[in-house]
């Protein structure tokens, strides 16, 4: 299986994708998809944060405060990813069908 990790814009996601493909060649399969899903949360996170630092994206920065206000609420749900991906999903053209 080969990826063009070059294609990954943010470079803390590149660093955490080669762990899952570290994950993957030894067989640790689960361990892989377990990683896989946290990165691709955290990738979502990381692009609203530059929306909204760089971009000054109120749609981004909306979508932040209403995730860190749930989180802030109760810090051992993981409730909040599920509603950062409906949120992009909803309200951005992040997140295509």
């Amino acid at each position: 299986m080969e990826f063009d990790t070059n294609k990954i814009y943010d470079p803390r996601s590149k660093e955490y994708f080669q762990e899952v493909l570290a994950c993957y060649k030894i067989g640790s399969y689960r361990s892989a998809i377990v990683l896989l899903n946290s990165i691709c949360l955290c990738d979502i996170f990381y692009k609203l944060q530059e929306l909204r630092d760089i971009y000054s994206d109120k749609v981004a920065a909306d979508c932040l405060i209403k995730i860190e206000d749930q989180i802030a609420k109760d810090e051992t749900s993981s409730g909040w990813e599920k509603s950062l991906v409906e949120s992009v999903f909803k309200n951005m053209s992040l997140l295509k069908r």
